[in-house]
């Protein structure tokens, strides 16, 4: 069954139209159906159920009422882009170094998500032996790491008690610059990777 664009004809009675009629509506219910939600749901009716996104080879053109989501090969890698109107500079959505089935990381210890093209990782060591190393995975160029201290009792240290250093490639270690007491602290860190 196909669309066909020139029915009805004009002169057609509608008794000799009807079947084809009924057809071209079949046909564009069916070819609707694809990625969306049936024009006979009575919720989400006519809503996108996924949205597929080819990969371009260059960076739409946008007007200035315009803005672009889209799908572009990085490197052979398949990247989100948002592109803001009248041509401004496209902002890449995603990279490479994260992959949202393993981010690296185990139970509740850490989050990590893309920020364009930079990964953050949030997360923290319970008892926080002296020196921790610190590898975060998937790999990255980690350009910022920043600590915040916390003592058992849930009050916040003073600053700076503990302090990223050997910063190479994805890997940091947290050292105290002087001893934290009898009960090891808890120590949260933010990392920025690109």
């Amino acid at each position: 069954m196909a669309f066909n664009p020139n029915i009805p004809v004009a002169s057609d009675f509608l008794a000799v139209s009807q079947k084809q009629v009924l057809s071209n509506f079949q046909a564009i219910a069916t070819a609707f159906l694809e990625n969306h939600v049936p024009l006979t749901s009575e919720k989400n009716l006519g809503m996108h159920e996924v949205l597929i996104l080819r990969p371009q080879s260059d960076h739409p053109t946008t007007t200035i009422s315009q803005s672009a989501i889209y799908n572009k090969l990085v490197s052979s890698i398949p990247q989100l882009f948002f592109r803001p109107n009248s041509d401004q500079t496209p902002i890449q959505l995603s990279n490479e170094k994260l992959n949202t089935i393993q981010t690296g990381a185990t139970a509740d210890a850490q989050s990590s998500f893309i920020a364009g093209p930079f990964t953050v990782y949030v997360g923290y060591f319970i008892g926080c032996p002296n020196p921790q190393p610190v590898t975060l995975l998937p790999a990255s160029d980690l350009i910022y790491v920043g600590l915040s201290t916390v003592n058992p009792q849930g009050n916040i240290f003073l600053p700076n008690i503990a302090i990223a250093t050997t910063i190479v490639a994805n890997t940091f270690i947290i050292e105290y610059k002087f001893t934290p007491g009898t009960t090891l602290p808890l120590i949260n860190y933010m990392a920025i990777g690109k």
